[in-house]
């Protein structure tokens, strides 16, 4: 149970606006940078989703979909790095990013380059 509070629980951490001094420029600047990126990440899979659906006979479909949970623990992140410069939840953060490194393994070998002439020449013929 332990772990679990602490996930949620800043402890002696500092937040990242300690690192940037509080430099109100710098702060914002990483907020909508972050929170922009997050913004396009958590619209992709919407997409992918749409087009999954719109596609019934879309061969690889497993594929967009892992590809959708990767974009999202992508997002995730950055939505973490804009909560941690008010809040120290590392661990959290941390949790996140693990997440989004195993989404990133298991989705790395299907878009590698025997797949992707495949992926390529169908939707070449869908055209």
């Amino acid at each position: 149970m332990d772990f679990f509070r602490q996930l949620f629980v800043s402890g002696d951490f500092q937040p990242h606006g300690f690192c940037y001094r509080w430099n109100s420029g710098l702060v914002w600047l990483n907020v909508l940078s972050d929170a922009l990126i997050a913004l396009a990440y958590f619209t992709i899979p919407f997409t992918l989703l749409w087009f999954i659906r719109k596609r019934r006979d879309l061969p690889f479909s497993w594929m967009f979909a892992l590809f959708g949970v990767f974009i999202i623990a992508c997002g995730t992140t950055h939505v973490m790095e804009v909560w941690n410069l008010w809040h120290a939840q590392y661990w959290l953060a941390g949790i996140i990013k693990a997440i989004t490194a195993l989404a990133s393994i298991l989705t790395a070998p299907f878009s590698s380059f025997s797949l992707f002439p495949r992926r390529l020449l169908f939707l070449a013929q869908m055209s």
